[in-house]
Protein backbone atom coordinates (compact mmCIF):
# COMPACT_ATOMS: atom_id res chain seq x y z
CA UNK A 1 0.00 0.00 0.00
CA UNK A 2 1.52 3.57 -1.11
CA UNK A 3 2.23 5.89 1.76
CA UNK A 4 -0.83 7.88 2.85
CA UNK A 5 -0.05 11.84 4.06
CA UNK A 6 -3.16 12.71 4.36
CA UNK A 7 -6.63 10.85 6.27
CA UNK A 8 -10.16 11.54 7.28
CA UNK A 9 -10.29 11.40 10.64
CA UNK A 10 -13.10 11.39 12.44
CA UNK A 11 -12.61 12.15 16.58
CA UNK A 12 -15.68 10.98 18.35
CA UNK A 13 -16.72 12.09 21.77
CA UNK A 14 -20.47 11.89 23.86
CA UNK A 15 -20.50 15.36 25.07
CA UNK A 16 -18.47 18.90 24.76
CA UNK A 17 -18.58 20.09 28.44
CA UNK A 18 -16.12 21.24 30.41
CA UNK A 19 -13.38 18.46 30.98
CA UNK A 20 -9.90 17.84 30.18
CA UNK A 21 -10.81 15.08 27.55
CA UNK A 22 -12.98 17.54 26.16
CA UNK A 23 -9.91 20.31 25.92
CA UNK A 24 -7.61 17.87 24.56
CA UNK A 25 -10.31 16.41 21.52
CA UNK A 26 -9.94 20.13 20.69
CA UNK A 27 -6.25 20.47 20.42
CA UNK A 28 -5.52 17.27 19.10
CA UNK A 29 -8.31 18.39 15.71
CA UNK A 30 -6.60 21.32 15.60
CA UNK A 31 -3.75 20.06 15.45
CA UNK A 32 -4.60 17.56 12.96
CA UNK A 33 -6.07 20.02 10.78
CA UNK A 34 -3.40 21.53 10.77
CA UNK A 35 -0.83 19.40 9.49
CA UNK A 36 -3.46 18.83 7.02
CA UNK A 37 -5.61 16.31 7.91
CA UNK A 38 -9.75 15.93 7.07
CA UNK A 39 -10.77 16.55 10.86
CA UNK A 40 -14.44 15.86 12.28
CA UNK A 41 -15.58 16.46 15.66
CA UNK A 42 -18.79 13.85 16.47
CA UNK A 43 -20.60 14.09 19.67
CA UNK A 44 -23.36 12.26 20.38
CA UNK A 45 -24.90 15.37 22.22
CA UNK A 46 -24.43 19.53 21.85
CA UNK A 47 -22.00 21.18 24.00
CA UNK A 48 -20.10 24.11 23.44
CA UNK A 49 -17.66 23.94 25.61
CA UNK A 50 -13.72 25.28 23.72
CA UNK A 51 -15.65 25.75 20.58
CA UNK A 52 -13.76 29.11 20.64
CA UNK A 53 -10.68 27.10 20.68
CA UNK A 54 -11.29 24.89 18.13
CA UNK A 55 -9.91 25.52 14.76
CA UNK A 56 -12.88 26.90 11.77
CA UNK A 57 -11.39 23.85 9.39
CA UNK A 58 -12.58 21.71 11.71
CA UNK A 59 -16.08 20.04 10.80
CA UNK A 60 -18.99 19.72 13.58
CA UNK A 61 -21.56 16.76 13.73
CA UNK A 62 -23.73 15.81 16.03
CA UNK A 63 -25.96 13.05 16.24
CA UNK A 64 -28.05 14.28 18.33
CA UNK A 65 -30.51 11.32 19.43
CA UNK A 66 -31.97 10.44 22.86
CA UNK A 67 -32.52 6.38 21.76
CA UNK A 68 -29.38 4.48 22.21
CA UNK A 69 -30.73 2.46 19.06
CA UNK A 70 -31.10 4.95 17.50
CA UNK A 71 -27.84 6.96 18.14
CA UNK A 72 -26.05 3.27 16.98
CA UNK A 73 -27.97 3.52 13.68
CA UNK A 74 -27.20 6.88 12.73
CA UNK A 75 -23.56 6.62 14.15
CA UNK A 76 -23.25 3.69 11.66
CA UNK A 77 -25.17 5.45 8.87
CA UNK A 78 -23.06 8.09 9.41
CA UNK A 79 -19.51 6.18 8.78
CA UNK A 80 -21.16 4.39 5.67
CA UNK A 81 -21.77 7.47 4.47
CA UNK A 82 -18.75 9.53 5.09
CA UNK A 83 -16.02 7.00 5.12
CA UNK A 84 -13.37 8.12 7.27
CA UNK A 85 -10.06 6.48 7.41
CA UNK A 86 -10.02 6.01 11.07
CA UNK A 87 -12.48 6.80 13.64
CA UNK A 88 -11.07 8.11 17.34
CA UNK A 89 -12.94 7.00 20.61
CA UNK A 90 -12.78 8.99 23.96
CA UNK A 91 -15.08 8.21 26.66
CA UNK A 92 -16.82 5.15 28.12
CA UNK A 93 -19.94 5.98 26.21
CA UNK A 94 -18.25 6.89 22.91
CA UNK A 95 -15.72 4.01 23.08
CA UNK A 96 -18.78 1.40 23.13
CA UNK A 97 -20.68 2.74 20.59
CA UNK A 98 -17.72 3.44 18.22
CA UNK A 99 -16.31 0.11 18.54
CA UNK A 100 -19.24 -1.68 17.62
CA UNK A 101 -20.09 0.58 14.97
CA UNK A 102 -16.87 0.99 13.33
CA UNK A 103 -17.24 -2.95 13.28
CA UNK A 104 -20.63 -2.74 11.29
CA UNK A 105 -19.27 0.29 9.31
CA UNK A 106 -16.34 -1.20 8.56
CA UNK A 107 -14.17 1.48 9.82
CA UNK A 108 -10.58 1.32 11.50
CA UNK A 109 -11.39 2.61 15.25
CA UNK A 110 -8.76 3.56 17.78
CA UNK A 111 -9.70 4.63 21.43
CA UNK A 112 -8.15 7.13 23.92
CA UNK A 113 -8.10 6.14 27.56
CA UNK A 114 -7.95 9.04 29.29
CA UNK A 115 -7.78 6.94 33.06
CA UNK A 116 -7.32 3.51 34.12
CA UNK A 117 -10.50 2.82 35.11
CA UNK A 118 -14.34 3.58 33.90
CA UNK A 119 -15.63 4.02 37.71
CA UNK A 120 -17.26 0.76 37.76
CA UNK A 121 -15.47 -2.73 37.15
CA UNK A 122 -19.02 -3.73 35.25
CA UNK A 123 -17.93 -0.52 32.57
CA UNK A 124 -14.19 -1.80 32.91
CA UNK A 125 -15.01 -5.38 31.81
CA UNK A 126 -17.16 -3.83 28.86
CA UNK A 127 -14.06 -1.56 27.76
CA UNK A 128 -11.65 -5.01 27.75
CA UNK A 129 -14.13 -7.38 26.20
CA UNK A 130 -14.69 -4.87 23.15
CA UNK A 131 -10.99 -3.70 22.80
CA UNK A 132 -10.25 -6.42 19.91
CA UNK A 133 -12.21 -3.97 17.55
CA UNK A 134 -9.75 -1.66 18.30
CA UNK A 135 -6.79 -0.92 15.63
CA UNK A 136 -4.90 0.46 17.76
CA UNK A 137 -5.66 1.51 21.99
CA UNK A 138 -3.97 4.42 23.37
CA UNK A 139 -3.89 6.00 26.89
CA UNK A 140 -2.01 9.04 28.63
CA UNK A 141 -1.59 6.87 31.78
CA UNK A 142 1.07 4.01 31.62
CA UNK A 143 -1.04 2.03 34.35
CA UNK A 144 -3.70 1.38 31.50
CA UNK A 145 -1.86 -0.98 30.12
CA UNK A 146 -2.54 -3.55 33.34
CA UNK A 147 -5.57 -2.27 34.20
CA UNK A 148 -7.44 -1.99 31.02
CA UNK A 149 -5.50 -4.86 28.92
CA UNK A 150 -8.05 -6.77 26.82
CA UNK A 151 -9.70 -10.41 27.92
CA UNK A 152 -8.79 -11.55 24.72
CA UNK A 153 -5.43 -11.16 23.24
CA UNK A 154 -2.26 -9.25 24.81
CA UNK A 155 -1.65 -5.90 22.44
CA UNK A 156 -0.51 -3.71 24.56
CA UNK A 157 -1.84 -0.44 25.05
CA UNK A 158 0.43 2.71 23.64
CA UNK A 159 1.21 5.90 26.11
CA UNK A 160 0.86 9.39 24.30
CA UNK A 161 1.00 12.08 26.78
CA UNK A 162 -1.51 15.13 26.74
CA UNK A 163 -0.82 18.17 25.29
CA UNK A 164 -0.11 21.25 26.91
CA UNK A 165 -0.80 24.09 25.01
CA UNK A 166 0.26 27.66 27.32
CA UNK A 167 -2.61 30.00 27.53
CA UNK A 168 -1.68 34.26 26.96
CA UNK A 169 -2.44 35.90 30.46
CA UNK A 170 -3.36 39.77 30.61
CA UNK A 171 0.00 41.32 31.88
CA UNK A 172 -1.70 44.40 32.83
CA UNK A 173 -4.27 42.39 35.44
CA UNK A 174 -3.65 42.59 38.72
CA UNK A 175 -4.88 39.68 41.34
CA UNK A 176 -6.00 41.33 44.43
CA UNK A 177 -6.67 38.31 46.90
CA UNK A 178 -3.30 37.36 47.45
CA UNK A 179 -1.29 37.81 50.47
CA UNK A 180 2.20 37.91 50.95
CA UNK A 181 2.81 36.73 54.46
CA UNK A 182 2.08 33.29 54.36
CA UNK A 183 3.57 29.96 52.77
CA UNK A 184 0.31 29.94 49.47
CA UNK A 185 -1.06 27.12 48.56
CA UNK A 186 -3.30 26.83 45.42
CA UNK A 187 -5.70 24.32 43.69
CA UNK A 188 -7.23 24.88 40.42
CA UNK A 189 -9.92 22.35 38.62
CA UNK A 190 -13.42 20.99 39.15
CA UNK A 191 -15.28 21.45 42.51
CA UNK A 192 -16.24 17.41 42.07
CA UNK A 193 -15.96 14.53 44.12
CA UNK A 194 -13.12 12.84 41.93
CA UNK A 195 -10.68 15.82 43.36
CA UNK A 196 -10.89 14.56 46.87
CA UNK A 197 -11.29 18.17 48.30
CA UNK A 198 -12.74 18.16 51.50
CA UNK A 199 -9.28 15.70 52.45
CA UNK A 200 -7.16 18.58 51.25
CA UNK A 201 -9.44 21.05 53.31
CA UNK A 202 -8.39 18.34 56.47
CA UNK A 203 -4.80 18.13 55.47
CA UNK A 204 -4.82 21.98 55.65
CA UNK A 205 -6.39 22.30 58.93
CA UNK A 206 -3.96 19.38 60.20
CA UNK A 207 -0.99 22.20 58.77
CA UNK A 208 -2.78 25.13 60.72
CA UNK A 209 -2.03 23.98 63.75
CA UNK A 210 1.60 24.83 63.62
CA UNK A 211 2.05 26.74 60.25
CA UNK A 212 1.13 30.29 58.60
CA UNK A 213 -0.67 29.09 55.44
CA UNK A 214 -3.33 30.02 52.83
CA UNK A 215 -5.14 27.90 50.25
CA UNK A 216 -6.84 29.59 47.38
CA UNK A 217 -9.11 27.29 45.24
CA UNK A 218 -9.85 28.44 42.21
CA UNK A 219 -12.90 26.49 40.14
CA UNK A 220 -16.87 25.39 39.41
CA UNK A 221 -18.27 22.54 40.22
CA UNK A 222 -21.28 21.23 42.42
CA UNK A 223 -19.59 21.24 45.88
CA UNK A 224 -19.50 24.23 46.19
CA UNK A 225 -21.86 24.95 48.63
CA UNK A 226 -20.85 21.65 50.44
CA UNK A 227 -17.22 22.69 50.95
CA UNK A 228 -18.58 26.38 51.98
CA UNK A 229 -20.28 24.57 54.72
CA UNK A 230 -16.78 22.40 55.39
CA UNK A 231 -14.64 25.13 55.61
CA UNK A 232 -16.64 26.37 58.25
CA UNK A 233 -16.90 23.48 60.17
CA UNK A 234 -13.37 23.37 60.37
CA UNK A 235 -12.78 26.89 61.04
CA UNK A 236 -10.71 28.19 58.01
CA UNK A 237 -12.39 30.76 56.97
CA UNK A 238 -9.55 32.44 57.74
CA UNK A 239 -7.07 30.71 55.37
CA UNK A 240 -8.99 28.44 52.58
CA UNK A 241 -11.03 31.24 49.72
CA UNK A 242 -13.14 29.77 46.92
CA UNK A 243 -12.67 31.84 44.28
CA UNK A 244 -14.84 30.45 41.37
CA UNK A 245 -13.88 30.01 38.17
CA UNK A 246 -11.19 32.53 36.70
CA UNK A 247 -11.09 33.61 33.28
CA UNK A 248 -7.41 33.59 33.89
CA UNK A 249 -5.46 30.81 36.59
CA UNK A 250 -2.33 32.07 35.43
CA UNK A 251 -2.70 35.17 38.09
CA UNK A 252 -3.08 32.88 40.90
CA UNK A 253 -0.06 30.53 40.01
CA UNK A 254 1.78 33.06 39.09
CA UNK A 255 1.27 34.48 42.87
CA UNK A 256 1.37 31.08 44.53
CA UNK A 257 3.97 29.35 46.58
CA UNK A 258 3.10 25.75 45.68
CA UNK A 259 0.32 23.46 43.73
CA UNK A 260 -1.73 20.80 45.14
CA UNK A 261 -3.54 18.35 43.35
CA UNK A 262 -5.51 16.14 45.97
CA UNK A 263 -7.55 13.70 43.56
CA UNK A 264 -8.97 9.79 43.97
CA UNK A 265 -8.61 8.95 40.71
CA UNK A 266 -6.96 11.32 37.27
CA UNK A 267 -5.64 10.45 33.66
CA UNK A 268 -2.83 12.74 32.87
CA UNK A 269 -4.54 15.90 35.11
CA UNK A 270 -4.51 18.82 32.77
CA UNK A 271 -4.54 20.98 35.89
CA UNK A 272 -1.23 19.87 37.13
CA UNK A 273 0.45 20.28 33.53
CA UNK A 274 -0.30 23.70 33.80
CA UNK A 275 0.79 24.32 37.25
CA UNK A 276 4.13 21.92 36.25
CA UNK A 277 4.77 24.08 33.17
CA UNK A 278 4.27 28.12 35.72
CA UNK A 279 7.32 26.07 37.35
CA UNK A 280 5.84 25.80 40.48
CA UNK A 281 6.13 23.12 43.22
CA UNK A 282 3.76 20.74 43.25
CA UNK A 283 2.35 17.80 45.72
CA UNK A 284 -0.72 15.36 44.54
CA UNK A 285 -1.71 11.73 45.12
CA UNK A 286 -0.29 9.08 43.36
CA UNK A 287 -2.93 8.37 40.88
CA UNK A 288 -3.21 7.84 37.27
CA UNK A 289 -0.49 9.82 35.18
CA UNK A 290 0.76 11.73 38.45
CA UNK A 291 3.61 9.33 39.67
CA UNK A 292 5.40 9.61 36.20
CA UNK A 293 4.78 13.24 35.78
CA UNK A 294 6.64 14.00 39.11
CA UNK A 295 9.28 11.54 39.66
CA UNK A 296 12.92 12.61 39.50
CA UNK A 297 12.64 15.65 41.73
CA UNK A 298 10.12 16.95 39.64
CA UNK A 299 7.36 17.05 42.78
CA UNK A 300 6.48 15.34 45.90
CA UNK A 301 3.93 12.58 45.75
CA UNK A 302 1.65 11.88 48.73
CA UNK A 303 1.42 8.52 50.12
CA UNK A 304 -2.16 8.01 50.13
CA UNK A 305 -4.81 10.23 49.17
CA UNK A 306 -6.14 10.73 53.08
CA UNK A 307 -5.88 13.93 55.03
CA UNK A 308 -2.82 13.02 56.65
CA UNK A 309 -1.09 11.56 53.35
CA UNK A 310 -1.66 15.02 51.83
CA UNK A 311 -0.69 16.90 55.27
CA UNK A 312 2.91 15.15 55.35
CA UNK A 313 3.55 15.89 51.34
CA UNK A 314 2.81 19.25 51.85
CA UNK A 315 4.79 19.70 55.21
CA UNK A 316 7.72 18.63 52.66
CA UNK A 317 7.05 21.16 50.13
CA UNK A 318 6.91 23.83 52.94
CA UNK A 319 9.95 22.76 54.11
CA UNK A 320 12.24 23.44 51.10
CA UNK A 321 14.43 26.04 50.83
CA UNK A 322 13.20 28.86 47.99
CA UNK A 323 15.60 27.64 46.12
CA UNK A 324 15.32 24.36 45.99
CA UNK A 325 11.26 25.00 45.46
CA UNK A 326 12.64 27.00 42.44
CA UNK A 327 14.78 24.20 41.18
CA UNK A 328 11.97 21.64 41.73
CA UNK A 329 9.67 23.83 39.65
CA UNK A 330 12.50 24.55 36.94
CA UNK A 331 12.92 19.84 36.22
CA UNK A 332 8.52 20.05 36.35
CA UNK A 333 8.58 23.01 33.90
CA UNK A 334 11.37 20.92 31.44
CA UNK A 335 9.38 17.98 31.41
CA UNK A 336 6.28 19.51 30.50
CA UNK A 337 8.13 21.57 27.62
CA UNK A 338 10.16 18.40 26.43
CA UNK A 339 7.36 16.01 26.72
CA UNK A 340 3.91 17.59 26.12
CA UNK A 341 4.14 20.26 23.49
CA UNK A 342 1.92 20.46 21.00
CA UNK A 343 4.34 19.31 18.04
CA UNK A 344 5.48 16.47 20.05
CA UNK A 345 2.45 14.83 20.80
CA UNK A 346 0.74 15.92 17.43
CA UNK A 347 3.44 13.81 15.84
CA UNK A 348 3.32 11.07 17.91
CA UNK A 349 -0.73 10.64 17.64
CA UNK A 350 0.19 11.08 13.31
CA UNK A 351 2.03 8.63 13.42
CA UNK A 352 -0.01 5.53 14.88
CA UNK A 353 -3.04 6.88 13.26
CA UNK A 354 -1.16 6.41 9.68
CA UNK A 355 -0.13 3.04 10.96
CA UNK A 356 -3.32 1.92 11.66
CA UNK A 357 -4.89 3.37 8.13
CA UNK A 358 -1.88 1.59 6.52
CA UNK A 359 -2.79 -1.74 7.74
Amino acid sequence: MPYINHMKIVFFIGDMFQGGAERQIVYLCNGLVAKGHDVTLLTLRRGDAYSSFLSKDVKRHVLDEYSSFGIFFRLVSYLCNNRPDVLVNFLFHATLLGRVAAFFGRVRAVTSHRNTSYSRKSRDFLIRLTEPLDSATLSNVAGADQALRPIFGARSVRVIPNIFLQQSSDPGTKNTFLKATEFRWCYVGRLEQQKNLPALLEAIKILSLDQSLHLDVVGGGRLHSELEEHINCLGLEYCVALHGQLDDTHLVLSQADAFVLPSCWEGMPNALMEAMAAGLPCVATPVGAVPDMLRDGRGILAEGTDPGALAEAMRKAMSLTVEERQEMGCRAKAYIEQECSPEAVIERWERVLLSVVKE
